[in-house]
């Protein structure tokens, strides 16, 4: 496997397409172009496009340290860098590394760029990988899949993993690199925060954090292999709610806004609309809004006939509409969206209730006492408790609907709306919960949402099924791509056919940005705080 030929680059969607040939169209046209390179190609403009990109975020980050959770998203996004990142397209490029192979998924070795550099000055080395390995392994129980790690020289890295995973390149873009010469004599990395605990190797260096006005400032790194940025300076705004970051945004006082692998809240777009100054970006979005996941190992969820009936009760199309406000779409029965790596079509979920009805009927569960609600066999009331998790929006309100359609079916639902901590806590012992999957999760672990149903990873699904664990196992380890088609469309037929989660319903991503500058080119993971959009943003043509 070499960055030529990523298997898992497969991803990818008309509108980046043609927000690139828009670009190369302007520079045509005006000569408004971004900066060169990125992997490699050093920039021959010595100057900056543009001066300043100012951002908005809800997130409230709390320090610098490297245990804080939303530093950390900006840190993988500007300041840091793992083996390998993510492109436009979902497939993996260099970062750190500017190649690596593996013959058997389970040994692989990485060749490091040798002109990348902390932004201190020093070199990145062999060592410093080596050291944050089992520093993160001995500090926070990271990089718990690695058996061993080994230099043969400053720029050759060698890590045995404790058992075959052809999607460890997933784990690298996460896993970002931490420099030897500063976290060495760091005996508690959540404490530190010092600006030393900033320093990276990435495409901007951390200037300033006022925490006060809630401001950081990150300077473009000159020194960059990949060359020079279009942008020389980001400064991230925290607001305190999303209300308040809109009206700066309106105001003309920040460029965009952004929040990790969500987009802005449709309900914002109609007076958005109205504002000249703003356009707006629809993103592919290939996570999950919303999704219901069953306990497979608890009855009456363990019964495919029953998973059905839920499936067939719920209105999708009304979700879609009501949650997604319009932007939405109806799911498939295959769970992974349109537009990932390996999609493969499947059956639309559907709305039928009488279907729903017939279908509990037969196994069983029926309205006995006459008062609209089913019972059991055994005679007690048929009743089902979802957690929800209060930190998602939109899963908060799509369970009240699916509440609505179960009672419809005749089926007592209780819906327990609870924080993250306690919501982790049910996880295993539940009936059903109501979660989103987002766009790194789904290729997390074996890929194709795995992570969230696999019963030996999160539990929301808790999936046991041998047949299903075959298929993720051989999708860990397999190193024929000619397997992994097949593994890969056998999982979303599993999916499709024995419903263990259900997608609620799919949307893009909405970004709202100030028309003033162009070239914003999204990835997967981070949106559009992504190199190439540093690369290539511009005054409008």
């Amino acid at each position: 496997m070499t960055p030529g030929n990523d298997r898992l680059g497969k991803i990818g969607k008309s509108i980046i397409i043609e927000a690139l040939a828009l670009i190369c169209i302007c520079a045509i046209i005006a000569g408004c172009t971004g900066q060169a390179g990125v992997n490699g190609n050093t920039s021959s403009n010595t100057g900056y496009n543009i001066k300043k990109l100012v951002i908005g975020t809800t997130f409230q980050i709390a320090d610098i340290n490297i245990n804080d959770v939303r530093f950390s998203e900006i840190r993988k996004a500007l300041t840091h860098q793992g083996m390998v990142r993510i492109a436009p397209n979902g497939t993996y490029v260099p970062a750190l590394a500017d190649s690596w192979e593996t013959k058997d998924a389970k040994t692989w070795v990485y060749h490091l760029n040798k002109s990348a550099r902390w932004h201190d000055g020093v070199p990145v080395t062999s060592k410093d990988v080596n050291f944050t390995i089992n520093y993160m392994k001995d500090k926070f129980k990271s990089f718990s899949d690695v058996e061993s790690v080994s230099t043969p020289d400053d720029y050759t890295v060698v890590i045995t993993l404790k058992a075959p995973n052809s999607n460890y390149l997933m784990s690298n873009i996460n896993d970002v690199i931490y420099p030897m010469h500063i976290f060495q004599n760091v005996s508690e990395p959540t404490k530190f925060n010092d600006v030393n605990a900033t320093i990276g190797s990435g495409l901007y260096k951390f200037d300033s954090f006022d925490k006060q006005a809630g401001v950081l400032t990150f300077k473009a790194n000159d020194a960059y292999p990949g060359g020079k940025p279009a942008v020389e300076a980001i400064e991230i705004r925290m607001f305190k709610s999303t209300d308040t970051m809109v009206m700066a945004l309106q105001k003309g006082e920040i460029d965009t806004v952004y929040s990790y692998s969500q987009g802005l809240p449709y309900y914002y777009v109609p007076k958005l609309l109205q504002n000249d100054d703003i356009k707006l970006l629809m993103i592919n979005n290939t996570g999950i809004p919303a999704a219901l996941y069953f306990n497979t190992n608890r009855a009456p969820y363990d019964n495919v006939s029953f998973r059905r009936a839920i499936s067939l009760a719920i209105n999708y199309g009304e979700i879609a509409n009501l949650v997604g406000g319009g932007y939405g779409q109806a799911p498939n029965a295959g769970f992974v969206p349109t537009g990932s790596a390996y999609y493969v079509d499947t059956p639309r979920l559907t709305y039928n209730l009488s279907e729903s009805k017939r279908i509990l009927n037969s196994i069983g569960y029926k309205d006995v006492n006459g008062d609209g609600f089913r019972e059991m066999p055994d005679g007690s009331l048929l009743k089902t408790t979802i957690y929800v998790s209060n930190a998602f929006d939109d899963a908060v309100r799509a369970s009240s609907l699916v509440k609505e359609y179960l009672n419809a079916a005749g089926i007592a639902v209780d819906v327990r709306v609870v924080d993250q901590s306690t919501f982790n806590s049910v996880l295993g012992k539940h009936d059903i919960v109501i979660f989103p999957a987002t766009p790194a999760g789904m290729r997390m672990y074996a890929g194709f949402g795995s992570t969230y149903i696999d019963g030996r990873k999160l539990k929301l699904s808790n999936v046991t099924d041998p047949e299903y664990q075959s298929i993720v196992d051989g999708l860990m380890t397999t190193a024929d791509n000619g397997r992994y088609d097949e593994l890969s469309s056998s999982i979303q037929g599993y999916y499709a056919s024995q419903l263990p989660a259900i997608s609620l319903y799919w949307s893009d991503f909405i970004q709202p940005y100030n028309k003033k500058y162009e070239g914003w080119t999204p990835n997967p993971f981070w949106g559009i705080l992504s190199y190439e959009t540093f690369y290539n943003l511009h005054a409008a043509c």
